[in-house]
């Protein structure tokens, strides 16, 4: 395996066990964090100091420090420029308005939800159990998505609106568990798009795509 994909390169010189827990012990305040953490969580913390043990991307917190678009625009434009399969770069993260699709409805709660300069928005979701988030949660997400643009961009250009103002919606699900329809397929990645079976092409606005992370994210880095 190449050298920049093994697990010290990615995170640095392997650290004994005894040199983690003297450096955690060195600081009270940090101690005294630790020892709050349950012995499962404890040991997991050690084993990532020691450089033996990734973080799972998967979980909101993570993710949402790493690949932060306020912060750090380019680590999730790269991100989801591979995902979709062509250069984007992120305009601006847009606000995670929580709210209902219809009087009645239950709120659409979203994780990340960004403006690419090309116009187009990306909402992207982060799931540990991909069943929780099928096709139908998708459809109503991506929706809500469409209106929300024809809102803002109806708004601001008032009486010379025009449908073809609005651009592509992408809905990313990424799957730390997928479902067993995935697991039947050995594809990392998936697109879903709305089609005619005439072959007629329309610039239907909205895209899906699941990122399967048990098979790309969290394959093991072996070292050499």
């Amino acid at each position: 395996m190449d050298k920049m994909n093994n697990l010290p390169a990615v995170m640095g010189a392997v650290k004994t066990r005894e040199r983690v827990l003297e450096e955690i012990r060195w600081n009270p305040g940090t101690y005294s964090k630790f020892k709050k953490l349950d012995e499962e969580f404890q040991e997991k913390l050690i084993e990532f100091c020691m450089g033996i043990r990734g973080v799972k991307m998967t979980y909101d917190s993570f993710f949402k420090f790493i690949f932060d678009a306020e912060v750090h625009p380019e680590r999730l434009g790269d991100f989801l420029s591979a995902v979709l399969g062509r250069s984007l770069k992120i305009k601006r993260a847009l606000r995670n308005e929580h709210r209902k699709i219809s009087e009645k409805g239950s709120l659409i709660l979203t994780d990340i939800i960004v403006e690419f300069e090309s116009g187009e928005l990306a909402d992207v979701e982060i799931q540990k159990y991909g069943y929780l988030f099928g096709g139908e949660r998708a459809s109503c997400y991506s929706s809500d998505m469409v209106m929300r643009q024809y809102e803002r961009v109806k708004s601001s250009r008032g009486e010379d609106f025009i449908y073809k103002d609005l651009k592509k919606v992408y809905i990313i699900v990424i799957m730390e568990n997928s479902s067993r329809e995935f697991k039947k397929l050995l594809k990392y990645v998936h697109k879903g798009e709305w089609k005619f079976d005439t072959g007629l092409k329309l610039n239907l606005l909205q895209e899906f795509y699941c990122v399967c992370t048990s098979l790309l994210i969290h394959c093991r880095l072996t070292a050499p």
